[in-house]
């Protein structure tokens, strides 16, 4: 992630985070992948994406990664784990591929889930501000 300045050149005080939704203590099995971004009132950028995880022999388990990026580059560690929210759908898979920040300041992700069966349909999560 980067920023530009209104000159068209690589805004340099800007810390470019690498948003790895890897949280804990996860395997080299690991893949993340952002879909989209939202701009929060106070100027923090949300990136939101998908986690898969190995959980076993050719599974893998995929869930909801949030990231909050401060208007300075680094990630928010007061927002879930050093910067990073993940929810996991209880027998799904949930892709995030749409984000909004409503008025109240709760962020509302919206993706695609898949349940046990292999039937999609649209997942959504509202994540209460604080």
């Amino acid at each position: 992630m980067g920023r530009f300045t209104l000159a068209n050149t690589t805004d340099s005080t800007f810390a470019s985070p690498s948003i790895n939704f890897e949280t804990g203590n996860v395997n080299a099995e690991t893949f993340s992948q952002d879909f989209a971004l939202g701009l929060e009132s106070n100027g923090d950028v949300l990136a939101v994406g998908r986690l898969e995880v190995q959980s076993g022999r050719g599974r893998f388990t995929t869930s909801f990664g949030i990231a909050r990026v401060l208007s300075d580059g680094a990630l928010d560690s007061s927002f879930g784990t050093d910067g990073i929210v993940t929810t996991s759908f209880a027998g799904s898979t949930g892709v995030a591929t749409a984000v909004t920040v409503e008025t109240s300041g709760d962020i509302l992700v919206a993706g695609v889930g898949t349940n046990s069966s292999g039937t999609e349909g649209i997942a959504v999560e509202r994540y209460l501000s604080e």
